[in-house]
């Protein structure tokens, strides 16, 4: 996989920035375009190529601004969202739901199992979800509570 990164300091050229043209994003100092290409496997398969565009108000002069620290957050990004799928998915079935009326809420109330499961004892979600069905006061305990320690991942 590789990933071409692009970006454009020059935010209030587009009538959008702080600087009163436009003012669409307040505090907008960059444009970040990222594209990621990912090779095929097979050589039926074709080459995956996707486009991303990110807003922020880092200044480009700020060490968490530069290219190299904004393609980081880009990838951090995907790795949590690509990991939040995942457990939907493949513990939660996700894919295979085929609600109609009510598939915003069905698609949120899975999004809380997936937070919630994540302060409950296991090594994996499957596991997690056997312990919560033997024992469903853990998942009450955790519904009642008012404070919950946040992962950062490293932002």
């Amino acid at each position: 996989m590789s990933h071409t990164l692009w970006i454009d300091d020059a935010a209030s050229a587009y009538g959008h920035g702080s600087d009163g043209r436009g003012g669409g994003w307040p505090g907008l100092r960059q444009v970040v375009y990222v594209r990621t290409t990912r090779e095929a496997v097979g050589e039926d398969l074709p080459v995956a190529i996707e486009d991303h565009y990110y807003l922020t108000s880092l200044s480009p002069q700020s060490r968490k601004g530069r290219a190299e620290h904004l393609l980081v957050l880009a990838r951090r990004h995907w790795e949590i969202e690509n990991r939040l799928h995942h457990v939907k998915d493949r513990s939660l079935a996700e894919d295979a739901d085929r609600t109609r009326p009510g598939a915003t809420t069905m698609a949120r109330l899975r999004s809380l199992a997936v937070g919630l499961l994540e302060h409950i004892p296991g090594a994996s979600t499957p596991q997690k979800q056997i312990r919560v069905a033997a024992k469903p006061s853990l998942a009450e305990k955790l519904l009642k509570r008012k404070r919950f320690r946040i992962k950062r991942y490293g932002l």
